[in-house]
């Protein structure tokens, strides 16, 4: 490869949208331009409708944003409680999570839920929503383990107690047997 092709591979690495993307997006605007065109020569042309559509057009498209933006909220709280039910079923009934550690991580999955829907990619590069994600799953992890010793700690404090109680109980019946 020579100092050309490293160039032109390096720049392309560097661009968020591969070039198959932009030359999608450059086409569709190509069209876009091209209707406008077409229908400002048009004898029944109205530039108020054709104002009134790109409104309605643009209100769509901010709809459909803030339905990702709830709908990916929605599913991070899912993840979340779903990850929370798993270690209360398999490592312990009493363990939670944090409002906080939740929040914290619902706002950051969200994000990467956003951008790339359900589906996690299995690469990860050098982007804020993919850092934020992988942050919010290491607090909950960090905040699973500290738990499940914490709950496992009282729970053998609770055993011992009533060890103990029980032991107590018995020394009582045996005195007074005697």
């Amino acid at each position: 490869m020579d100092d050309k092709n490293t160039a032109e591979a390096s720049t392309e690495e560097k661009l968020p949208l591969g070039l198959g993307e932009i030359d999608n997006i450059q086409a569709e605007a190509f069209e876009k331009e091209l209707a406008q065109v077409d229908a400002e020569n048009e004898p029944d042309y109205n530039p108020e409708a054709v104002e009134q559509a790109a409104k309605t057009e643009a209100q769509a498209e901010q709809q459909t944003e803030q339905d990702i933006q709830e709908g990916s909220e929605i599913a991070a709280w899912a993840g979340v409680g779903a990850i929370e039910g798993a270690l209360q079923t398999f490592v312990h009934h009493r363990f939670v999570f944090s409002e906080d550690s939740k929040k914290y991580a619902v706002e950051n999955m969200g994000l990467l839920i956003a951008k790339y829907g359900e589906v996690v990619p299995l690469w990860l590069a050098k982007y804020k929503e993919e850092i934020g994600g992988m942050k919010a799953v290491a607090v909950l992890g960090k905040e699973a383990v500290v738990g499940i010793k914490t709950l496992n700690e009282e729970d053998r404090l609770i055993e011992l107690e009533a060890a103990k109680n029980k032991g107590g109980a018995e020394d009582n019946g045996t005195h007074q047997a005697q």
